[in-house]
């Protein structure tokens, strides 16, 4: 398949990005390794959509048998257009959103989710809405291990109060006097 050089449009020689102080450099490689791919993929899903609105177009025209004019209009006025510098740094922003271990997850739904827009801007808010749905997706999973860890925290403290050598606890209407002062010896009963 003959595919035209794509120039993809990154801010990132002009804007340094954020750098977290914690990661190295080849987190901050892989980040833009990834970025590189997400332009590529959504520059590839918008020429996907413009090619098939052409055929649409295309076809429309054959069936009602009008004259196709657009070869007469400017190549600078066609609706193709690439992603802007504006949108390059925008999508580079939410990527950086995403951490390394999400990515798989990311792409598999976002490219579930993208097999079936029409058109150039909905490319952009089904990138957007993915992202978010990872992020909550995280979120979602960060509070239920905060929920199991809080809840293994108080059977600890509720069952382990007591150390497992101890003896067994009387209860209460069972207990004398006597049992009060001196409790009973396993194997012995109450008093």
């Amino acid at each position: 398949m003959d595919r035209e050089p794509r120039f993809l449009r990154s801010a990132r020689p002009f804007v340094p990005m954020a750098v977290h102080p914690t990661s190295s450099e080849d987190d901050n490689a892989m980040l833009q390794m990834m970025c590189d791919l997400m332009l590529d993929e959504i520059q590839t899903q918008i020429d996907r959509v413009q090619k098939e609105a052409e055929q649409r177009r295309q076809e429309e025209l054959r069936l009602t048998k009008m004259p196709d004019y657009t070869w007469l209009i400017d190549w600078r006025l066609r609706a193709k257009r690439p992603l802007g510098y504006r949108e390059s740094t925008e999508v580079e922003h939410l990527a950086a959103k995403i951490r390394p271990g999400e990515w798989r997850q990311f792409l598999k739904e976002w490219r579930r989710r993208v097999r079936y827009v029409d058109s150039r801007d909905e490319i952009l808010n089904v990138f957007r809405q993915t992202v978010e749905w990872v992020i909550s997706e995280r979120m979602e999973n960060e509070c239920r291990i905060e929920c199991v860890n809080e809840h293994e925290i108080q059977g600890r403290t509720i069952t382990n109060t007591r150390p497992t050598t101890a003896q067994p606890r009387i209860p209460l209407r069972k207990l004398s006097v006597f049992a009060l002062t001196s409790p009973p010896l396993p194997g012995e009963g109450t008093v």
